[in-house]
Formats: C-alpha cells, sequence, structure tokens
C-alpha cells in the first residue's frame, strides 16, 4: 500500500506485510532520503517514520537557508 501526506510533499510511503502480524514502513522523497521502520503496529509505524522525515525536512531546509 501506498501513501502519501500533504505535509510531506515528495514523500511516498510504502507499508507491506513482511511475515503475520509484522509490518514494514518505508518512505522516500524525491531527493533520496528514506525513513524505514519494522514492527507489529503498522499505524505506529507509520506516525513514527513521518515524524522522522518531518525532521529530515526541516533539517534539509535549515541547511538550505544557512548555506545562502
Amino acid at each position: 500500500m501506498t501513501m502519501n501526506f500533504t505535509e510531506l510533499p515528495g514523500w511516498d510511503f510504502y507499508v507491506e506485510e513482511t511475515s503475520v502480524s509484522v509490518y514494514k514502513v518505508t518512505g522516500r522523497d524525491n531527493q533520496g532520503h528514506v525513513v524505514s521502520l519494522a514492527g507489529q503496529n503498522a499505524d505506529e509505524l507509520i506516525v513514527e517514520c513521518r515524524r522522522q522525515a518531518l525532521e529530515i525536512q526541516s533539517s534539509a531546509a535549515r541547511a538550505r537557508e544557512s548555506s545562502t
């Protein structure tokens, strides 16, 4: 299953069940950044991957601002 979130433009998130009740959530952006987690609660994994992706996005924005 693929998901996108409005607060994370350019990111695609994928959820796969790798074993019975074991999930892997992976997020990738169009610049090559990746977040990935595995566990038993897919909803919690999605929340945490989104949080990590937002942090990456914020860090990248700060780096761009400081280089100008």
